[in-house]
């Protein structure tokens, strides 16, 4: 899922603090640019002054980079202690393999288990066990234009069947009800991630992403049936477009909704913020499957042999603290809930989308190029546009799918 904003560039900047400290501890990150390295210095910063004994090496490598060198530095004998990365199948990928550190002591010791969310939570686990501590978060939901609901006398759909009439209405109306633009793939998925979500559940969405199950099946199928139901209402021409380009036509007033993530508040005009944009959760289409919401999570892991085990933990412990997690908030959506954000129009916002999306959620799902493996992502987005765009090839797509699950996961 292509989100924040990283530099690409080969950046590497290595920092030693209190060099005279007894004890060492080695950090390695990807936030590398911009505000994201100004709040990770931040964060070293402010660790290290309640630290003095502690000697961090902190380097920040350009994120692309280090996703190649992850596993290089993880299966070495010489490990960093702590390192940023993504929860869900690609932190599970690495604790299969055995290569990231059992850190449930740090969740029960420090009390995170009653700060964090269910959702949250559940995406820091492994088979029952604790790997991973939260930082910051992506999060989902449906973002409508509040003058023009209110222009036709709509209220925010909470079922499927109202979100179908909705659209309906809104078509009618001239308007673009939902607004998608899928020239780089990735915004698609999220329309199947949901739809499996809200019909399927977490647990056989999680199954699929894990080639587990197939795409052949009647559950995946049900999820096109649902998703061929809206394809009318999508804006016209959308491979031609961008996300963030998708995003213009809500802020211009042409399209009602759009399925993005929090992010669209970096680009909707802050004075016309919280008087025209709202948000709804995916709608409901079977209530007795549990809520889940796709909330993907940048944080931290440690490595299994890591060479100062004691002061890794005392930093991770740090990093899910408030104080931590505050230096964050002011930029961007966190996961620890007790945080306060900016008294601005972005910040209360946020505010209402944490509470009202993520905290309610028994689980939150990654996003799709996140919870399967790469190939099959590629795929499968590619598989997705091609639905939205001929679905009278449906058979085809479904075979496709198929074929690529059983290349990548064998079976």
């Amino acid at each position: 899922m292509l989100r924040k904003a990283w530099v690409f560039g080969v950046v590497v900047v290595a920092i030693g603090l209190f060099a005279g400290a007894a004890e060492k501890l080695v950090y390695n990150s990807y936030m590398s640019g911009g505000m994201w390295e100004e709040k990770d210095r931040a964060i070293v910063e402010l660790f290290s002054s309640l630290n003095p004994d502690i000697q961090v090496e902190h380097s920040i490598v350009a994120h692309e980079d280090f996703k190649n060198l992850l596993r290089t530095w993880l299966v070495s004998s010489n490990p960093p202690d702590v390192l940023t990365w993504f929860a869900g199948e690609r932190l599970r990928y690495f604790v299969e393999k055995g290569l990231v550190a059992d850190i449930t002591d740090v969740w029960t010791d420090y009390g995170l288990e009653e700060i964090f969310s269910p959702g949250v939570k559940a995406a820091c686990k492994a088979d029952g066990k604790y790997y991973f501590i939260p930082l910051s978060e992506d999060v989902w939901a449906v973002f409508y234009r509040k003058d023009i609901f209110a222009q036709l006398g709509l209220e925010p759909p909470t079922t499927w069947d109202e979100f179908v009439k909705v659209c309906e209405v809104l078509k009618n109306a001239g308007y673009v009800p939902l607004a998608i633009g899928t020239r780089y793939l990735w915004t698609a998925a999220a329309w199947f991630d949901y739809l499996n979500l809200r019909i399927n559940g977490a647990e056989f969405h999680l199954k699929l992403m894990a080639g587990e199950v197939p795409y052949d099946s009647p559950q995946v199928r049900k999820v096109f049936e649902h998703w061929k139901q809206v394809l009318p209402y999508f804006l016209p021409n959308h491979t031609s477009y961008s996300g963030d380009q998708s995003t213009e036509f809500v802020i211009q007033g042409k399209a009602a909704m759009i399925l993005q993530g929090n992010w669209i508040t970096e680009s909707y005009p802050a004075d016309r913020l919280e008087e025209e944009l709202g948000f709804f959760r995916f709608p409901i289409i079977d209530p007795d499957v549990p809520l889940a919401e796709e909330v993907p999570i940048d944080g931290y892991i440690m490595s299994a042999n890591a060479p100062h085990p004691e002061a890794a933990q005392k930093f991770l412990a740090f990093l899910a603290s408030k104080e931590a997690q505050q230096i964050v908030a002011d930029y961007d959506v966190v996961a620890r809930p007790d945080v306060e954000y900016p008294d601005t129009p972005v910040g209360r916002f946020t505010r209402r989308l944490v509470d009202e999306i993520v905290t309610p959620a028994e689980f939150v799902t990654q996003f799709y190029d996140r919870d399967t493996l790469p190939p099959m992502a590629d795929a499968g987005m590619n598989a997705f546009v091609k639905f939205m765009v001929y679905p009278d090839k449906l058979e085809e797509v479904i075979r496709e799918l198929e074929q690529a699950r059983k290349r990548v996961f064998g079976g």
